[in-house]
């Protein structure tokens, strides 16, 4: 598997991203993640905590019209994660604090699904009670500070 990984970054598709010295190479697929980032963690964010009663003012059936630019915020993450994990497939895939991330995105994504099939549901919302947002919230918080950690694990190691 690691060979296979090694042969994956040693493509030119891979080393255009790593070697090119153009904006358009790391730099762009960088905030390209950040922005995903932004969109994804930034709305499910919103809904979890409006979920936990923050901001009562506003509908919680509101937020619907939201979901399906949260989920190109995953989209964006899962293809310019995909890429940015190509580039040196060996060092993520040993590094522990990737699939910590990993986990944890999955995690975080479970229970945004979980909450946003209930938006329309008030009974459902008020049958899942706080662990769930707050389980949602606490993957987040793990996720992003696991991703953060990435960029500087391979020399702490």
């Amino acid at each position: 598997m690691l060979s296979l990984l090694d042969a994956i970054s040693e493509t030119g598709f891979a080393i255009f991203f790593k070697e090119a010295t153009t904006i358009w190479g790391y730099p762009t697929l960088l905030v390209v993640h950040a922005y995903g980032m932004i969109i994804l963690v930034g709305l499910s964010v919103a809904i979890m905590l409006r979920t936990l009663g923050y901001a009562s003012g506003m509908p919680l059936a509101g937020l619907r019209k939201y979901v399906p630019i949260m989920w190109l915020g995953l989209g964006l993450n899962a293809l310019s994660g995909l890429i940015l994990f190509s580039l040196d497939g060996r060092l993520f895939a040993t590094m522990p604090v990737m699939w910590i991330k990993l986990s944890a995105i999955a995690v975080a994504v479970a229970c945004t699904r979980r909450l946003v099939a209930g938006l329309n549901k008030p009974a459902t919302r008020a049958a899942a009670g706080k662990g769930l947002p707050y389980t949602g919230l606490l993957a987040w918080m793990v996720a992003v500070s696991a991703g953060r950690v990435t960029a500087y694990d391979a020399p702490i190691q």
